[in-house]
């Protein structure tokens, strides 16, 4: 009540090894702090009078190792738990939590640690981590993610719809048109420090943070040179931003092609009895503004923003 220069301490339980790794507030008396019981299980408590008392949330059970290290709401209502391998949802402010499908584990990269989560919206946002390395993206509220492959990360920040920066086991990567390309801006001090957290206050003045007790902050966005590392080497999509004909190509031959408008609608979807390399999509027809696209392969499902202009 006095801004921080006094504090108190809250137990929630003394009946079981208890360890917190992640907590948010969407207002004054409502939030959810999480992380795992008994060292393995997960475990999520909600309060809603300002921490005076906590309650159990209903989470999913699984016999893996389970600890909540990033909760966010992007709404009151709407939330995302990070675990290893699981991005857990909720859609009633963390009274019950439920997976969505990040298809780490089907795919057999439970060791994925999701570490980080930034949402623009419920349903669009990102989650990153590391060991089986992920960058996921959702526009569907986690019905779906793509997998962009940039790296191993344990931090991400948008200062802005458009700029956004990825840091993480000695890279940083930052983008300017809000993920559809990402570039390499890693420095000397960013290569020998073992960085952890970041936030930004602006689309250039930052700070990050991490082992030893570093401390570092940019003022020009981070940028002393550039190398573009934009995600699956075999997909090209181009021009983007598009102002008529789009040229989809993959090396693993696609079997479907959607395109959906930012509020989710269908816009265009196309099925290949016999899987294609490349696919010539005309957008000229369509209104200006940011569309997704699903590409469905023989190996893989990919997720990508494109822009079109006139």
């Amino acid at each position: 009540m006095d801004g921080g220069s006094n504090w108190s301490i809250q137990f929630l339980t003394n009946i079981n090894e208890i360890n917190l790794s992640s907590v948010c507030f969407t207002d004054a008396n409502n939030g959810c702090v999480g992380g795992s019981e008994n060292i393995s299980s997960g475990i999520i408590f909600k309060t809603t009078d300002g921490g005076l008392s906590w309650n159990i949330s209903n989470t999913p059970s699984s016999v893996f190792d389970i600890n909540y290290k990033r909760i966010v709401f992007p709404t009151p209502d709407t939330g995302y738990a990070l675990t290893r391998g699981f991005c857990m949802k909720t859609i009633d402010a963390g009274d019950n939590w439920a997976l969505t499908d990040t298809f780490l584990f089907a795919n057999g990269n439970m060791f994925s640690i999701l570490e980080d989560a930034f949402f623009f919206s419920p349903d669009t946002g990102y989650i990153v981590g590391w060991y089986n390395g992920f960058t996921g993206y959702t526009y569907n509220g986690g019905a779906s993610w793509s997998d962009d492959s940039l790296g191993q990360w344990f931090s991400i920040d948008f200062p802005s719809q458009q700029t956004g920066y990825i840091v993480g086991w000695g890279n940083l990567v930052k983008t300017v048109d809000g993920g559809t390309s990402w570039n390499n801006i890693t420095t000397s001090l960013i290569q020998n420090n073992s960085l952890y957290s970041m936030d930004f206050t602006d689309d250039n003045t930052g700070y990050a943070c991490g082992e030893t007790g570093v401390i570092i902050k940019t003022t020009n966005g981070g940028t002393t040179g550039i190398k573009n590392i934009y995600s699956h080497e075999g997909l090209l999509i181009f021009p983007n931003p598009v102002k008529s004909e789009l040229l989809v190509k993959n090396s693993d031959k696609i079997n479907k092609l959607t395109v959906h408008d930012v509020l989710g609608k269908l816009i265009f979807q196309k099925v290949y009895g016999t899987p294609v390399s490349e696919f010539k999509l005309d957008m000229s027809d369509s209104p200006r503004g940011i569309y997704f696209l699903e590409i469905n392969s023989e190996k893989n499902i990919y997720f990508r923003k494109l822009v079109h202009q006139k």
